[in-house]
Formats: C-alpha cells, sequence, structure tokens
C-alpha cells in the first residue's frame, strides 16, 4: 500500500517549515498585541497627565475688600485649579428654597443691602481667576450678608477643557464631586 510508506524527505522538511512557520507567527501575533496593550496604556496615561494638567477647582466665599478706598463686602467665585474653568449650572436656595435671582436671595434672607452682581452662569475663569459676584455697596452691608450666609446654600457645576464636570457646595461639600454631566436644576436654575 502507498499509504504505509514513510513520509519523504522532502514531505519532513515542509513539515518542519509548516511548524516552524506557525511558531513564528503565533510569536508575531503575541508580540504585536503586546505592543498594541503598551500603546493603549501609554495613551491613556498621557490622556490623565494631560487632563490633570488643566484641572480647575472652583470655591465660593464671602469677605470684605477695599473698593478704591472703600471697604465693600464681595461674593466671590475662585478658580485655584490649574486650569480654566466654565461655570454650567447655578442653583442658589434660601432655608432650602430655591431662589431665582439675587433680589429674591436677598428678599427671601431678609438682607436689605445695596449691591452689584455679575451673571455667574456660563462665565469662563482661568486659573488662580477670581470673580465677584457680588459686590455689596457697603461694608456693613457685608456684616448683614455674613450674618445670613447659613441660610444661602449655593450648588453650582463647572467643567474643564476636556468636560470633565464637578458638582460643588458652598454648603458644606469637602470636595467637588465628579459627574458625567452638569445637572440641569430646571425651575430651580439660578438666572444670573
Amino acid at each position: 500500500m502507498i499509504d504505509d510508506l514513510p513520509p519523504s524527505r522532502t514531505e519532513r522538511l515542509f513539515l518542519r517549515m509548516t511548524i516552524l512557520q506557525t511558531v513564528m507567527t503565533a510569536a508575531a501575533v503575541i508580540i504585536s498585541m503586546a505592543a498594541l496593550y503598551a500603546a493603549f496604556v501609554q495613551a491613556e496615561s498621557a490622556r490623565r497627565q494631560t487632563e490633570a494638567a488643566v484641572w480647575p477647582y472652583v470655591d465660593i466665599g464671602n469677605t470684605v475688600i477695599n473698593d478704591d478706598g472703600e471697604r465693600r463686602g464681595v461674593i466671590f467665585m475662585e478658580n485655584t485649579g490649574i486650569g480654566p474653568a466654565r461655570i454650567r449650572a447655578v442653583r442658589v436656595k434660601v432655608d432650602g428654597e430655591a431662589q431665582a435671582n439675587w433680589a429674591e436671595v436677598f428678599a427671601a434672607a431678609d438682607i436689605d443691602a445695596g449691591y452689584r452682581y455679575i451673571t455667574m452662569t456660563n462665565q469662563v475663569m482661568s486659573s488662580e481667576q477670581a470673580l465677584h459676584v457680588i459686590t455689596l455697596h457697603s461694608s456693613e452691608d457685608a456684616f448683614i450678608i455674613r450674618n445670613q450666609w447659613s441660610r444661602i446654600e449655593i450648588d453650582y457645576c463647572y467643567c474643564s477643557v476636556f468636560d470633565q464636570c464637578w458638582v460643588q457646595s458652598q454648603a458644606g461639600l469637602e470636595s467637588p464631586e465628579q459627574v458625567d454631566q452638569c445637572p440641569d436644576w430646571g425651575a430651580d436654575r439660578f438666572e444670573n
């Protein structure tokens, strides 16, 4: 029978070459997958490093400043992070009730003070920038606000240039909470 003949030298050589090619192909696939994984890890590391290099941190507070020789009370927002921040949403409550604007805030908190303000929402703040959200007409008004400050709760959401967003509250969050996107506070949204 012809099938029972031992393989010829050429057939054995061909079989060895086929096995060697299969081993080399498998090694090439494994090396390629390792290189692809290393590239992915490197890209993820670079992305995280870039995001960290522009991380904003927006805080809010109140103080008394000298403004053209006069002492004035100020409610301020300050970006103490290392990258720019865009304020996307704000909600202000007095005694737990949402207010639409500063006039409503002052009325609800029984604050009779003269002031000027800037809009907080959609402000873009560079690193180390402070915005005087409310500037009171006198330092006496600042003490009125300080006495009522515990009744006022300001929640705000800000985002980095990479659209990473955080929600912060002046009412006691120690650090901002990272969120996928800024909340839509709907009817509770602060308009100025």
